[in-house]
C-alpha cells in the first residue's frame, strides 16, 4: 500500500500542526517531537513503543504524549492503517495547563476521555484542512486542550462574569463588528479584551451563546445575504466574506438560512 501523507498547518496559527496518515509498513524507527502530540488510530490498529512501554492501539483509541519523550508506532497489519496527529506547542499547551493548575491525560485515554475528544480532534483537524477562519480552528483547539485538561470545562462556561468582564466581552463583540471579514485571532482578541483565550472563549460562550468564532460566521453570512441580494457572483462573495473553501459556505449559508446560497439568489429572480 502506498504512504498518503498530509500535513495542514494555518499561517496564523504556529502552534499547530495537524497530520493525516494512510500507509502500509512504515520504519519504527524511535523519535521525539518538540510539541505535544495527540494521535488518533482510524483505521487498523498500532503497535506502539512510548518511553520505554508497549501497547497496542486498536481503532479509535487516543494518545497523548509529550514534548521529547522517545517513541515509535507501527501498524499490526501492513494494509488498512490509518492515524491522525494534532502537533501543539509546548509553550502554548503548557501555558494553558498553568491556566487551570492541571496536568495533562495520561498517554492512553480511557474510553470515556476518548469518547470526548475524538470529535474535538476531528473537528479541529477539518478546520485545518478546509481552511477556515484562525479564529474558528483556535477556537475548536482551545475547546479540546480545555477538555483534555478539565472535564468539567464546559459546565464553566456558563459561569457569570463580573460586570468588568462583561465590559470587556462587550469590546470583543465590537471588534468582530468592525473586522467581521477579516482573519480575527484569539491572540488579537486577548489584546482587546486583556481576558486570556481560555477564559475568553468560555465567558463569550456564556454571554452570547455561541462563541466567538460563530459570532463572526454570523456576521460574514449576513454580509453574504446582503451582496448575494445585489446579484453578485457567489464564488466572489464566498472569498469576500473569508469563506475560501466554497463547499464551507455553502453548508454554512443552509445551515443558518435553510436553503444554498444559489437557491436563495434563484428565489430573488
Amino acid at each position: 500500500m502506498p504512504h498518503d501523507i498530509r500535513f495542514y498547518r494555518d499561517p496564523a496559527l504556529p502552534q499547530l500542526e495537524c497530520k493525516v496518515c494512510a500507509a502500509g509498513e512504515m520504519p519504527a524507527k524511535k523519535h521525539f517531537h518538540e510539541e505535544y502530540s495527540l494521535g488518533i488510530v482510524e483505521d487498523g490498529a498500532s503497535r506502539v513503543w512510548c518511553d520505554g512501554r508497549e501497547l497496542d492501539m486498536k481503532a479509535g483509541r487516543l494518545i497523548w504524549i509529550p514534548p521529547y519523550v522517545p517513541h515509535a508506532c507501527s501498524p499490526l497489519e501492513a494494509s488498512g492503517w490509518r492515524y491522525k496527529m494534532l502537533f501543539i506547542h509546548a509553550e502554548w499547551m503548557e501555558g494553558l495547563g498553568e491556566e487551570l493548575r492541571l496536568s495533562g491525560p495520561s498517554l492512553v485515554m480511557d474510553r470515556k476521555s476518548t469518547r470526548r475528544s475524538r470529535g474535538l480532534m476531528n473537528r479541529v483537524a477539518e478546520c485545518l484542512a478546509g481552511r477556515r477562519s484562525p479564529l474558528e480552528t483556535e477556537t475548536r483547539l482551545l475547546q479540546l486542550a480545555g477538555g483534555l485538561l478539565n472535564p468539567n470545562a464546559e459546565v464553566e462556561a456558563y459561569a457569570a462574569g463580573t460586570a468588568g468582564e462583561r465590559r470587556k466581552l462587550a469590546r470583543v463583540q465590537e471588534y468582530l463588528h468592525a473586522y467581521a471579514l477579516e482573519g480575527v485571532t484569539l491572540e488579537r482578541l486577548e489584546a482587546v479584551s486583556g481576558l486570556s483565550r481560555f477564559r475568553l472563549v468560555h465567558r463569550f460562550t456564556g454571554a452570547f451563546r455561541i462563541p466567538p468564532h460563530a459570532y463572526q460566521t454570523m456576521l460574514r453570512l449576513h454580509y453574504a445575504k446582503r451582496e448575494l441580494a445585489k446579484r453578485r457572483s457567489i464564488a466572489e462573495v464566498a472569498a469576500e466574506a473569508g469563506f475560501y473553501d466554497q463547499s464551507h459556505f455553502t453548508k454554512s449559508f443552509k445551515s443558518y438560512t435553510g436553503v444554498t446560497p444559489l437557491a436563495y439568489t434563484d428565489a430573488l429572480r
